[in-house]
């Protein structure tokens, strides 16, 4: 449950689990001076009915005798009854599951007492035994009386022990992957020339890693969901083990998987082929990948993480109108984009009350104007790949669009105000519509108009209001019309442009305009008027050449009164109030 939970998971997310293969190191810690071992034990310490565990493995006798001291192990070499011996000593096993195919190494903290002046201590060795060789050891007899040659016989290192306590290390070690792995660690102890020679022992700990790797990777590592490109999985022999005679690939049932263009068994077996090619089927979730590699008679798997999965994105996906207008006036049908196959698709509409789809379920489904007119939200539940997709939606419009449904914009003052001689913009929003016809008041000089939803207009100099109106058709067949309304207001004729400026104010005589000092390098103006604010007639305008920077108007002969100061640079009009 738990695997396929984490499974449901990386496919929901997307993500591709690796299959990467990083060598890994297991130890396994046996420290005696936590052992509690019972340091006025006679010897042999291990020489018990119920075997000691320690660090989790159990402890047998194996040859001579063992002792604690609080601390160490101690593992006597010579014994004073038997000063002449050579080549013998103290052993005993560690029950340890050794596996086929992993490399092994030592690490052991020990020391040595030498009682010949510091020219003879005691040498440690291990040996591997499928078996305990002395299961049964007599206490502490004699040195070498439980056939202390057989114990050598599955060396794999040893090395001399001084005076101080250091760690020591027996280098890599490989357990075959023919054959039964070995039971036990033999630890011996031998050398020395007297009976105070000694071995001590604080703790061993066995490093473990896997030799036989094998990884799996999957190409491509990703899939749209309802594409079916051939993934291939391919399983690389990590250190180049020797003797593998067959790979098969494990796939699991329902897995989603095509094979040789039928659907694909649980497990494939590519015999001496170290890759598979698989083709999604269409719309199906799939199944993580692994393999298991024969060597040498022993079934491997592929490691850490032990499978190969190919992620599913899903398409972008959207709703359709068959008519391309998202208006129902009659009848209307929808579907979806990039649907993939064996999708299962479920249709709703809110609010409801205004329309109902003609079908719940499946690829397509279609709404009929019952003569409720409205707004409502078409959604699709799409369910692919196994994956709940998020709901995909669509604004609809039902019925007949009212001038409710629109807006006639002035989008250059945003309000119902305009000024004397100015260009305005005017804009409907709303639904899609058609054959616009604009009216506007006498005198009104149209700049841009048509039968677009655009109309540009100059507003006059002599009408202080008037009314923008414009006709048109929307999407089923009905005449719309939107209007507004404008009058003059001088608060939207001023826009005091900081690029000029214009002195005295009032001026009775001469208005001196110019362009300020801090816009010498880049402004200029083509043209000025002034505009009689309580009458709209301009009474001044006139062009300047190219590069203009300063101009004096004489202004004796206009009446008294408020004026618009217009100064055009070629592109904008910069307005200002000025008196006489």
């Amino acid at each position: 449950m738990f695997k396929k939970l984490i499974k449901a998971l990386f496919l929901l997310i997307g993500i591709v689990w690796s299959t990467t293969n990083i060598a890994q190191t297991i130890t396994h810690p046996i420290n005696y001076t936590s052992s509690g071992l019972d340091p006025n034990f006679p010897c042999n310490i291990f020489n018990v009915s119920s075997f000691r565990v320690i660090g989790g493995y159990t402890h047998q006798p194996c040859a001579g005798g063992v002792t604690f001291d609080g601390t160490n192990l101690v593992l006597q070499t010579k014994y004073a009854f038997s000063p002449t011996s050579s080549n013998l000593g103290t052993a005993y096993a560690i029950a340890f599951p050794f596996k086929a195919g992993y490399i092994y190494s030592l690490s052991v903290v020990a020391k040595g007492t030498d009682g010949s002046g510091g020219t003879n201590f005691p040498q440690l060795q291990f040996s591997l035994f499928n078996t305990n060789p002395a299961p049964a050891p007599t206490n502490c007899g004699d040195v070498g009386q439980d056939s202390w040659g057989g114990l050598q016989q599955g060396l794999v290192g040893g090395f001399s022990v001084s005076a101080s306590s250091q760690t020591y290390t027996v280098p890599n070690f490989t357990i075959p992957l023919a054959g039964t792995p070995p039971a036990f660690l033999i630890v011996l102890a031998s050398g020395g020339s007297t009976s105070s020679n000694a071995a001590l022992i604080s703790s061993i700990t066995i490093n473990e890693t896997n030799s036989a790797q094998f990884n799996i990777t999957a190409s491509p590592t990703s899939e749209i969901c309802g594409s079916t490109t051939p993934v291939t999985f391919t399983v690389s022999n990590v250190n180049n083990t020797s003797g593998v005679t067959d790979y098969t690939f494990n796939l699991g049932t329902n897995n989603g998987w095509q094979y040789n263009g039928a659907a694909a068994r649980s497990t494939i077996d590519a015999g001496t082929s170290n890759s598979i090619q698989l083709t999604p089927t269409c719309g199906s979730p799939l199944n993580s990948v692994s393999a298991t590699v024969t060597v040498n008679g022993t079934s491997v798997n592929t490691y850490n993480p032990a499978s190969a999965s190919v992620a599913i994105t899903q398409p972008n996906m959207s709703i359709i109108s068959a008519s391309g207008n998202y208006s129902v006036c009659n009848t209307d049908s929808y579907s979806i984009t990039n649907l993939p196959c064996n999708a299962a698709v479920t249709w709703s509409v809110s609010p409801q009350g205004i329309v109902t789809p003609s079908s719940t379920t499946g690829p397509t489904t279609s709404l009929t104007n019952a003569g409720i007119s409205g707004t409502v939200t078409l959604t699709a539940n799409v369910t692919s790949c196994g994956t709940v997709n998020t709901p995909i939606t669509q604004s609809i419009h039902i019925g007949n669009y009212t001038s409710s449904d629109y807006n006639l914009v002035n989008n250059t003052t945003n309000s119902n105000f305009y000024c004397v001689g100015k260009s305005i913009s005017f804009s409907v929003t709303g639904a899609a519509a058609s054959n616009y016809v604009w009216t506007i008041p006498p005198g009104w000089q149209t700049l841009y108009g048509g039968n677009g939803n655009n109309y540009d207009v100059i507003l006059p100099t002599t009408t202080p209001t008037g009314t923008v109106s414009v006709n048109f058709t929307e999407p089923c067949g009905t005449t719309v019309t939107e209007n507004t309304f404008l009058a003059y207001s001088n608060n939207v004729c001023v826009n005091n442009d900081p690029r000029y400026g214009y002195s005295p104010n009032p001026a009775p005589t001469n208005l001196n305009v110019y362009v300020n000092s801090a816009y010498l390098t880049n402004t200029f103006f083509t043209q000025i008027q002034l505009v009689q604010i309580n009458t709209g007639s301009t009474l001044f305008s006139q062009y300047y050449g190219a590069y203009t920077q300063n101009a004096t108007i004489y202004m004796g002969s206009f009446p008294s009164g408020s004026y618009t100061l217009r100064v055009f640079d070629g592109s904008v009009w910069a307005t200002y109030i000025v008196m006489h």
